[in-house]
């Protein structure tokens, strides 16, 4: 029950995060206290919502889904009525994940005190069946959540490859690690200046794609001599022709289900499933 492990650190490193943060996390289900290292990152504003994987795990999701996908209802075209039902659903799951998966390391977290103090309760009197079931029922539930904390990992790391049942949370952590470090933007090199910090970052960032993409007094290039093959009449009758529903339903069905069609979020799994509502 002793927690062996410790992080040795240098004064560079101190100097270098010196708001970095040691937590000694509980035991739970496996023999060893883990250590948790957090250093305070600095805040780039809101992140955009994605559709989680995990949710489907949850009792009650599909139904809840369900509901509210008949319970919305928007007048308009075909595309404008699709976009406002994902637009609107996106923040009622909002709400419900806030409820059901928003916070799922510290629930398993007040899961693993309980078991400890079950467990400590065990060692000083005989525990009773009612009590011995019950963390039977915890560490269940600690497996559980779990999962779904997995899946969460999975989603974040935007990895491909996941087996049934393995946590594997070692990949997954460096995985999504990996992947902030490469997406991170430190600082931008403007002018032969370094530009650091949040605030001068952005705006750096805001401030150069108008001046890069203003129009310079200079004669623009022109298609105007350029000979461009063309198709028949006959042949470009078909580039006109609508859409049927099977050819829709085809082409997404033929996408992956954790694909996002664009920067909104919503990924072709939640279409394929609320095609069934």
């Amino acid at each position: 029950m002793s927690c062996l492990d410790q992080f040795l650190i240098s004064e560079e490193w101190s100097l270098l995060w010196p708001n970095c943060i040691q937590v000694a996390q509980l035991r739970g289900l496996s023999d060893h206290c883990p250590l948790f290292l957090s250093v305070d990152e600095e805040n780039w504003g809101p992140r955009p919502t994605h559709f989680l994987k995990c949710w489907s795990d949850i009792p009650g999701y599909n139904q809840f889904v369900a509901d509210k996908w008949k319970a919305i209802q928007v007048d308009g075209w075909g595309g404008f009525v699709l976009k406002e039902k994902f637009k609107l659903i996106k923040g009622a799951l909002k709400e419900w994940h806030e409820a059901h998966a928003r916070n799922l390391p510290a629930t398993i977290a007040s899961l693993k005190k309980s078991v400890v103090t079950l467990e400590c309760k065990g060692e000083v009197e005989d525990l009773s069946e009612a009590k011995c079931a019950e963390i039977l029922g915890v560490s269940e539930n600690i497996h559980t959540l779990s999962r779904l904390n997995t899946s969460l990992c999975w989603k974040q790391s935007r990895n491909q490859w996941l087996r049934e049942g393995d946590a594997n949370s070692k990949f997954f952590h460096s995985a999504m690690s990996s992947r902030r470090r490469r997406n991170a933007i430190r600082y931008v090199l403007v002018d032969g200046v370094l530009i650091e910090g949040v605030e001068s970052v952005q705006n750096a960032i805001f401030t150069h794609f108008p001046q890069h993409f203003r129009a310079q007094n200079m004669e623009r290039p022109s298609v105007s001599n350029l000979h461009f093959c063309s198709l028949a009449l006959a042949g470009g009758g078909g580039l006109i022709k609508p859409f049927s529903l099977d050819e829709v339903k085809a082409a997404v069905w033929d996408c992956d289900c954790f694909k996002s069609p664009g920067p909104d979020g919503v990924n072709f799994g939640f279409i394929k499933d609320s095609g069934r509502y």
